[in-house]
């Protein structure tokens, strides 16, 4: 009998991928696991989604649009080449975009954005209702950390001030007085 050498059995497929292939998009899984789309371009645009599927292994060439649904975050988008388009949801939070677009980065319509933390660091242009921006320098510094961000940092900041503080005691011992002092008056 010859030695069992290659096991058929197949890798576990990722969320991604069975998300692409029950939808027909071409893909090529590369060496590092990531898959690199067929298309050019990648398109959910109003699907009615509330949600991304888990794109964060998914290579887009060109552009992805997502604009036109009902998505509240961006956790699960893919990397992308060219622009990115999210405008006209329900976003609250750009986190989980990736960290950098090849394009233009397209946030307007979601009126419920109150900053720009978690957008790309780089990108041609940035349009959002909070202003339009060629580059991570020009966003004002108050648009950079959400209101909850800057929030939990002040708490930190507190919280750390007060242990720098309890560490730095200078009556490590409890101080014992035997008799009553007796103060007198010069």
């Amino acid at each position: 009998m010859w030695p069992k050498i290659f096991n058929r059995q197949s890798a576990p497929v990722s969320e991604a991928e069975k998300f692409l292939t029950e939808r027909r998009y071409g893909f090529e899984k590369q060496l590092d696991g990531s898959l690199l789309l067929d298309s050019w371009d990648f398109s959910l645009s109003g699907k009615g989604l509330t949600k991304l599927p888990n794109l964060t292994n998914v290579v887009v060439r060109n552009h992805f649009n997502c604009g036109d649904n009902e998505l509240t975050s961006l956790e699960g988008a893919p990397t992308v080449g060219g622009m990115f388009l999210c405008h006209n949801n329900k976003l609250t939070t750009l986190k989980g975009a990736p960290p950098s677009v090849g394009g233009e980065f397209y946030c307007y319509k979601n009126p419920l954005l109150k900053s720009l933390e978690g957008t790309p660091m780089q990108f041609l242009e940035l349009v959002s209702d909070l202003g339009t921006f060629s580059s991570w320098d020009q966003v004002p510094e108050k648009l950079r950390l959400s209101p909850e961000t800057r929030e939990r940092m002040a708490r930190e900041k507190i919280e750390a001030e007060r242990q720098a503080i309890a560490q730095h005691v200078v009556l490590q011992k409890k101080l014992l007085i035997r008799r009553p002092l007796k103060l007198h008056r010069q």
